[in-house]
């Protein structure tokens, strides 16, 4: 099974904190929730996007640019319920059997998550 860890470069963006921070507490516990749902999720996954166990939040093919997409697979999630609805975007390594969870945004800004993504660099282990 992959390991999974947090990209702190562009997950820890001042943007989402300022958007959760603005929700309603019953919104705020059900995204905050919905994530670490999804982490334990990836962390007993075989596969970031076709692993069965990850179909509450939608797994799909996150399009990044060529340059990234040459790092790995990037996958997008939904989090939240219907009333609380965010995005997550993780890349997945196969050769190093790692995923990084990379950026996340509730406001559907996917021109800030693009930036997010394009700031992703391999970190040295």
């Amino acid at each position: 099974m992959p390991e999974v860890l947090i990209f702190p470069g562009t997950w820890k963006d001042p943007e989402w904190n300022r958007d959760f921070n603005r929700l309603p507490p019953a919104e705020k516990f059900s995204i905050q929730k919905s994530i670490e749902g999804l982490y334990e999720a990836l962390q007993q996954c075989r596969h970031p996007l076709q692993d069965r166990n990850l179909k509450d939040w939608s797994p799909s093919e996150y399009k990044a640019s060529p340059a990234q997409a040459k790092l790995g697979q990037w996958v997008k999630y939904r989090i939240g319920d219907r009333e609380a609805r965010g995005r997550v975007v993780i890349i997945f390594m196969a050769s190093d059997d790692v995923i990084y969870l990379v950026g996340r945004t509730l406001t559907h800004d996917y021109p800030h998550l693009r930036e997010l993504v394009s700031r992703f660099r391999v970190p040295k282990r």
